[in-house]
């Protein structure tokens, strides 16, 4: 995880930072074409990992809300893996690029829009990257996504990075 430094790079974050987030579950009827269609769309720069999802308690302790749960993780040791860059260059890399499962900055935009709208979400780093491509995408007169407050993106599905449409439960 990195934060922003305010100097257009990148600074190591904290031990003291946590990753807060929405789980899925999964119907069993759907899982593996679930798990077949988000293998495609995390193909190139996500390993899956086996791990325990914490909450907190009503004392603000952390426990364990459901064991042994797939999630996918970037990590710098994939060959796909950028590095540490400028957030500048970055948000032109992310700008310029497209991957199988559509434009990186629609799957930018929508990372954003989901930690926007966490209760107590929060990213620094997220956010001025997702400004950045924004200022990219005024600079050339295009838009793709509303910003978060405005609502749901006009483009949707899978390609574009948004949810899954098969039945899950809470």
């Amino acid at each position: 995880m990195a934060a922003a430094d305010g100097g257009g790079g990148q600074a190591e974050a904290s031990d003291d930072d946590r990753v807060w987030g929405v789980a899925l579950e999964i119907d069993p009827a759907y899982e593996q074409a679930v798990r077949a269609e988000l293998d495609e769309r995390e193909k190139n720069g996500y390993t899956t990992e086996t791990i325990d999802l914490y909450r907190l308690d009503a004392a603000g302790r952390e426990e364990v809300a459901l064991p042994a749960v797939t999630v996918y993780i970037g990590r710098p040791d994939n060959e796909a893996f950028v590095g540490a860059e400028p957030l500048d260059r970055l948000a032109r890399r992310i700008h310029s690029c497209r991957g199988p499962s559509g434009e990186n900055r629609a799957y930018l935009f929508d990372l954003a829009k989901a930690v926007h709208e966490l209760e107590g979400g929060r990213d620094d780093y997220l956010f001025e990257l997702e400004a950045a491509v924004r200022r990219l995408d005024d600079a050339e007169g295009r838009t793709l996504h509303p910003t978060p407050k405005e609502g749901l993106a006009a483009e949707s599905g899978p390609a574009a990075g948004a949810p899954l449409t098969a039945p899950v439960s809470a």
